[in-house]
């Protein structure tokens, strides 16, 4: 996505590590390479601060991009994964505001409310349930939050 909005005009060349978006530049078989190099959420990228020192590349430019999370678990998943994940992005389910359920039958949702309400309870964030159908069937359920960090000082914070 941030290839697309900084250089629409050359086509992403999607590589599997950083070492290898490296290669793929130091070799020519890509044009320019884009890495992250730090993030708001858990400050610098370590691993672009280890190679970039012994690689031929130079820093040209940089973009600025928010990143929503989105979280999704197939059938069998556990609601421990969402505040795993929130955990990554330095909050916790205390954080949550808002909570969208997406079900393909919304007449399952009263059966996944005492399990909800066991995570969610407490916090009360603002919710809405969907009916609609989803793209693996085998998932049963989407859950999609939306946690704002306060932070000391200052502004809650999107996560």
């Amino acid at each position: 996505i941030a290839c697309r909005e900084v250089h629409p005009e050359l086509e992403p060349l999607p590589c599997a590590t950083f070492e290898d978006v490296f290669q793929a530049a130091a070799t020519g078989e890509a044009e320019l390479a884009m890495i992250p190099v730090e993030n708001s959420i858990a400050g610098r990228v370590a691993d672009i601060h280890h190679l970039l020192p012994t690689s031929p590349l130079h820093i040209i430019g940089e973009h600025f991009m928010p990143i929503r999370f989105q979280l999704m678990g197939l059938r069998g998943s556990k609601l421990e994964n969402i505040k795993a994940a929130l955990a990554q992005a330095e909050a916790t389910l205390a954080d949550v505001v808002r909570v969208h359920y997406i079900l393909p039958n919304g007449s399952d949702f009263e059966k996944c409310w005492p399990v909800l309400r066991t995570y969610f309870g407490q916090v009360r964030p603002a919710a809405t349930m969907i009916s609609a159908s989803l793209l693996d069937p085998r998932m049963l359920i989407e859950i999609e939050v939306t946690a704002m960090r306060q932070h000391a000082g200052g502004p809650r914070e999107e996560r």
